[in-house]
């Protein structure tokens, strides 16, 4: 691998980060493009790449993908133990226990995620990123809802 695919990759995102950054600030764009365009990134264009990832005949086996599937499997077992075990560690007031599992398990792997695979690792990696990004959805809508009142008194009335 070669660290200047890496840098290329990582100065084209925060260019345009910064030509969003300061097109907000000059009011080029407003909140109702910002929230047409995020649609368009999540919605649209990050199932294509993976698509496209899919579709441009790559040598993945079942083998692998199950594999894959199975480490992916094993890793989101196996964090939120290692989290809650780091938070206790830490001694994090209740009230913030849940919030810090929660940042320990989740990191933003989202839509900017895909292209700096894709970048480093071709479109094969692109595949299986989103075979672990699936059980990502999956555990942070099922128990990242759960942690998120983790920890919280609750009143019943």
């Amino acid at each position: 691998m070669d660290i200047t695919v890496v840098l290329n990759q990582m100065i084209q995102l925060f260019l345009m980060m910064s030509l969003g950054y300061g097109m907000m600030k000059k009011g080029v764009l407003d909140e109702t493009v910002n929230k047409k365009l995020n649609f368009i990134v999540l919605s649209i264009t990050t199932p294509c790449l993976i698509l496209s990832s899919v579709f441009s005949g790559s040598d993945t086996s079942k083998t692998v993908v199950l594999y894959v599937l199975l480490v992916a499997t094993i890793v989101y077992l196996l964090l939120p133990i290692i989290s809650f075990i780091i938070v206790k560690l830490m001694r994090i007031q209740k009230p913030h226990q849940g919030l810090f599992i929660f940042m320990t398990i989740f990191s933003n792997t989202g839509f900017m995620g895909f292209p700096v695979m894709k970048a480093i690792f071709g479109n094969t990696a692109v595949f299986y990123t989103a075979i672990f990004n699936m059980l990502f959805n999956l555990e942070v809508f099922t128990l990242g809802v759960l942690l998120m009142g983790y920890g919280q008194e609750k009143k019943l009335s």
